[in-house]
């Protein structure tokens, strides 16, 4: 039955059972504390060590990693195309938290809604004083510029005149989805060519 041979019908209630003397028993207890016990902590020690450093290479683990007021840039979850930016930032590094994440600050002093990890992180590296940026109220043109494979934009800013628009290159929106939604909903005809509100930042050219 089950791969196994049935026993025969046979009465074992009066087979001598040999157990074995106290003598026996603590041999048997010496045996298992001096040599397989130490054997066995011996293979989980070694396993313990390949799974940490398996685990360590894997995984950005350590406290200093991204030091506080550090800046560093984060890595997107889900980029769905390559127009779509590879990094945002940079922001500043104001705490980490207990379970290893990390609280991040912006350019305009604003703490991220979200806790990043630090596989979603890169360090920045040189000068990381942050440049001065502004608000973009909206993209209201595009020109793409002779002998030039940057495309500029004319913005307005958010808080300032009409007189302040101005032309800046591509590179230097921190947040581009604002400039792939304008290009997305652009219209051949300019007059036609409708303004897209959305909150990102910028380098203030003037």
């Amino acid at each position: 039955m089950f791969g196994r041979l049935l026993n025969n019908f046979t009465d074992y209630s009066f087979d001598q059972v040999n157990t074995l003397s106290l003598e026996e028993l603590q041999d048997r207890a010496d045996h298992l504390h001096s040599l397989i016990f130490p054997i066995v902590k011996e293979n989980l020690d070694h396993y313990r060590r390949s799974m940490a450093t398996s685990f360590s290479k894997r995984h950005k683990v350590g406290h200093d990693l991204f030091p506080i007021d550090s800046y560093v840039i984060t890595v997107p979850d889900n980029r769905k195309n390559k127009a779509e930016a590879r990094y945002e930032g940079p922001f500043r590094v104001v705490k980490r938290t207990t379970g290893g994440t990390y609280q991040l600050l912006d350019a305009d002093g604003r703490l991220l809604g979200r806790n990043y990890a630090p596989q979603q992180l890169k360090l920045v590296s040189g000068n990381t004083s942050f440049l001065p940026t502004t608000e973009v109220e909206a993209i209201l043109e595009r020109r793409q510029l002779p002998n030039s494979a940057e495309a500029e934009y004319l913005v307005s800013w958010k808080g300032y005149p009409e007189s302040h628009n101005e032309w800046i290159p591509f590179s230097s929106f921190h947040d581009v989805q604002i400039v792939k939604e304008f290009n997305d909903n652009a219209n051949p005809n300019p007059a036609k060519r409708k303004a897209r509100t959305a909150i990102a930042t910028a380098k203030k050219q003037k």
